[in-house]
């Protein structure tokens, strides 16, 4: 019995002790400075091995930490081998794998850092270029994938660090490498690299786990951090305050110092004395090329060929300038006799042949042109005189020749006779020779009754080509697309060159009926397409670009030479706006396409002028006082016969015809107007926001014409609000940085609407004087519920506040999303839920009919 209770007791012991064990935790981790990175002493420090220790202590676990390379933790994760996954950054491929921490370490994106010496301002610059990217990272995951939708091609190098990302730039085995933004800002200055204009993707830093394994793990993290980051004063922001802000550095050794200025003069010295020996040798070699150049210019100064021979033979003169043309010393040719000097190069008897009947007075003196070709085929041509005379001491009667070289005046007039009529780049057919075969083979369908067609073929995007990689390689590539579609036509077709990136194709006599010719010219035009759409590599470019055929069949659609290629052109832009690398062939109904869209060029005109254009409004509403704040103008037309013509028709017309400046004065006049009349009606401040085109910033209209509007209105400056388009930056930011700062600093505002739909570089918010930013519509639709859509967001939102700029959410169509945007810190929306565009006085009514904006049941939803 005593021994049954001293087990018992041994038990019950050995339970306490297991319950107050503490629980071991293996974390992964990577060297990432300064997330994680290993002290000179062993131990690991950085922002996440304290964090980690603090709530360790929390809950009672043993830590052990597991350090490897980034794919190796990852793989570990997978095979449960540690237990957390720290510094990892979430995708759709990871959330599948694993379970992730819904609070975030810091907030980080990608850096894109390049060699010194190589500019990085946007993706395009890339292109063919090295790029090093941390293995399986998700800052190189998003880099690639970035690359894929701008159509750049690079060549990634995966690394297994960050640091070893930096050596590789550093070393120039790379020219550039992708990191996130945090350890290049810590370690930027320890390596010999640049950082770039290219940002991209923010993300936030989480914890992970194996999916459906250790979730309680994660919410341990997430509870503690979630207090912690409550508190401004916690251990989360004494930890994460000393690792990013602290600034390391480096004393630089004084005997190095010592050492580098001692070489310095050594090797300026011996500079010096190199540039003073390469100078007296310049000297002395110009002084002696002047001397040989006067003297061969005393002894040869007639440039042409003058040589003589006698009745026996012999060569007895010859100038510098023969010798070039017989291709002998002039020892040799004095040596040699006429006979010996036919017999050896046979191409010389048209400069010699005829010496014998000039000394026999068989023939008069000669003057004619004379063909010297050699044997490989190099042909030379001379006008050749003849002269006899005898010799005074011997009487042995001898010839003077005189041969003037003329190949490059015969060859030039050639040439020009030749380009009259060619392309000089391509040297296919050009324009006036082509509409010369045009009308011949016109003429001759005609006559044959059978059917011909004009192909019109333009490169797709080749401006492209010419911006980014040089035109240089732009020519190389219209000589090959050239060469690629003359392999596949017949000799009795033309392929000329058009003019820019445009080519024709003339097809005569494909077929006595339509459908025959038809099958023929798209017969052809398809191989001429698959021939020149294969990847072509220029230099260290590898290139592949599509083409845009339009197809016209004479005298069927057209029995004019100019209506031909006008018609084939108009088929050639169709293809284009169906998508490109298409092959379409006229239809009547094309043409009544242009005929629209010049016809309305000219009525939009007409509509500026007869004010038939109207403005609709749509509110921004605050969240934050329950009110609508201003809003945004938006122009109609209300056309005479069709009622009411959109923006995205009329809006293009307007930048291509040139009236985009007179329909942005009429906006601007008519959106500030209305602005003044609430601000009587209501006793209220509203602001207006009204969009910028690109040519209304490049024009040197727009600042004096807001200046004499606000005079006129006496509208508030504060209640004008431009609006710009990141794509439209794009095109000139150089001159919208300079426009928008001058409207700046008399007090408008400025926003950028589509933040995130253009180029991925977000250095341009430094430069750009805003005042608030809109969340593009395309990332709103998806949330809540995506997660890469709510990461974005919420570090826009984040880098806005750092920043002093107002966030915009646009497109809200419910309540969900409004809940979304007011816990993360923006409170004003534009959107469908609150109130559709509307004219000013249907707006009035929606100031009297706010929807209600009940906080506390939002909240609940």
């Amino acid at each position: 019995m005593r021994r049954i209770v001293t087990l018992i007791g041994i038990f019950i012991g050995s339970m306490s002790f297991a319950a107050n064990e503490p629980k071991v935790v293996r974390f992964g981790g990577s060297p990432m400075p300064p997330l994680v990175q290993p002290s000179t002493s062993g131990q690991l420090e950085g922002v996440i091995p304290p964090l980690i220790a603090k709530i360790a202590e929390q809950h009672n676990w043993q830590v052990e930490w597991i350090m490897d390379n980034w794919s190796m933790q990852l793989d570990r994760l997978r095979q449960q081998k540690i237990d957390v996954m720290t510094g990892i950054g979430y995708s759709d491929a990871r959330g599948r794998e694993f379970d992730f921490s819904e609070q975030s370490v810091l907030n980080v994106w990608g850096q894109l850092y390049t060699q010194p010496n190589i500019s990085a301002k946007n993706f395009l610059d890339l292109d063919q270029r090295k790029i090093a990217v941390l293995r399986n990272g998700i800052s190189g995951i998003r880099f690639a994938e970035l690359c894929r939708k701008f159509g750049v091609d690079c060549i990634i190098k995966p690394m297994n660090s960050y640091d070893d990302v930096f050596r590789a730039i550093d070393d120039k085995k790379v020219a550039a490498g992708v990191v996130n933004s945090l350890y290049g800002y810590v370690y930027e200055n320890q390596y010999n690299v640049a950082r770039s204009d290219v940002m991209f993707n923010p993300f936030p830093v989480l914890f992970a786990t194996k999916k459906g394994q250790n979730k309680e793990l994660l919410n341990a993290i997430d509870q503690t951090l979630s207090e912690w980051k409550k508190d401004n004063n916690s251990v989360y922001y004494s930890i994460t305050d000393q690792w990013v802000n602290r600034q390391t550095s480096t004393e630089f050794p004084q005997w190095l110092t010592y050492t580098l200025v001692a070489l310095g003069t050594i090797l300026l010295v011996t500079l010096l004395m190199i540039f003073l020996l390469r100078r007296e040798v310049q000297r002395r070699t110009q002084e002696l090329s002047l001397s040989e150049a006067q003297l061969k210019q005393i002894i040869n100064l007639v440039p042409h060929a003058i040589f003589a021979t006698d009745a026996t033979g012999k060569v007895i003169l010859a100038n510098l300038a023969t010798t070039r043309v017989f291709n002998l010393t002039t020892q040799e040719l004095r040596q040699s006799t006429r006979a010996q000097l036919m017999h050896q190069q046979p191409y010389l008897e048209g400069l010699l042949g005829d010496d014998e009947k000039v000394m026999g007075r068989q023939v008069g003196n000669v003057n004619q042109e004379v063909e010297v070709c050699k044997k490989f085929g190099d042909s030379r041509f001379f006008q050749l005189a003849k002269v006899p005379f005898v010799r005074k001491k011997s009487h042995i009667p001898a010839v003077v020749s005189v041969a003037v070289d003329i190949t490059e005046q015969k060859l030039t007039t050639e040439r020009i006779e030749h380009l009259a009529k060619h392309d000089e780049l391509t040297d296919l057919p050009n324009r006036s020779l082509l509409m010369d075969r045009l009308a011949q083979a016109m003429a001759l369908s005609k006559r044959h009754h059978r059917i011909g067609a004009v192909v019109f073929v333009d490169l797709d995007l080749f401006k492209n080509v010419n911006d980014t990689l040089g035109h240089s390689v732009g020519d190389v590539l219209l000589q090959v697309t050239a060469a690629r579609i003359r392999k596949h036509c017949r000799e009795s077709d033309t392929v000329a060159r058009f003019g820019g990136d445009e080519y024709v194709v003339l097809l005569s006599e494909l077929g006595e009926t339509f459908e025959e010719a038809k099958t023929n010219a798209l017969l052809i035009a398809r191989k001429i397409r698959k021939e020149v759409i294969k990847e072509t590599i220029i230099g260290r470019h590898e290139i592949s670009i599509s083409i845009s055929q339009g197809i016209v069949f004479f005298p069927y659609d057209a029995e004019e030479g100019d209506e031909a290629i006008k018609r084939a052109d108009l088929a050639m832009y169709h293809a284009k706006s169906m998508g490109r690398n298409k092959i379409v062939i006229f239809h009547q109904s094309m043409e009544e396409s242009i005929k629209r869209k010049e016809k309305l060029k000219v009525e939009l005109r007409q509509a500026i002028n007869q004010k038939d254009l109207f403005l609709v409004y749509q509110p921004q509403f605050d969240t934050r006082t329950n009110s609508f704040r201003g809003c945004e103008a938006l122009v109609r037309w209300d056309h005479r016969q069709e009622h009411i013509i959109f923006p995205l028709e009329f809006i293009p017309i307007a930048e291509e015809s040139g009236s985009i400046i007179d329909l942005g004065e009429y906006v601007l006049n008519e959106a500030c107007e209305q602005a003044m009349q609430w601000r009587d009606q209501f006793k209220q401040d509203f602001y207006v926001t009204i969009n910028l085109s690109a040519k209304q910033i490049a024009h040197k209209s727009l600042i004096p014409y807001i200046d004499k509007m606000i005079k006129r209105t006496g509208i508030p400056v504060e209640l004008i609000e431009l609006e710009v388009t990141e794509s439209m930056l794009m095109m000139d930011m150089d001159r919208a940085v300079e426009v928008l700062s001058i409207l700046k600093a008399k007090g408008i505002k400025i926003s950028l609407d589509d933040f995130g739909t253009g180029y991925s570089s977000l250095s341009y918010l430094k430069k750009l004087p805003l005042d608030k930013l809109k969340i593009d519509k395309s990332f709103v639709n998806d949330i809540p519920g995506d997660k890469d859509s709510e990461a974005i967001a919420k570090t826009i939102i984040s880098m806005a506040n750092q920043l002093g700029l107002e966030v915009v959410a646009e497109g809200i169509e419910n309540a969900r999303q409004v809940k979304f945007f007011t816990e993360h810190g923006c409170y004003l929306f534009q959107g469908h839920y609150f109130s559709p565009p509307c004219r000013a006085k249907e707006l009035i009514k929606q100031f009297d009919n706010i929807i209600p904006f009940d906080k506390s049941s939002l909240l609940s939803s």
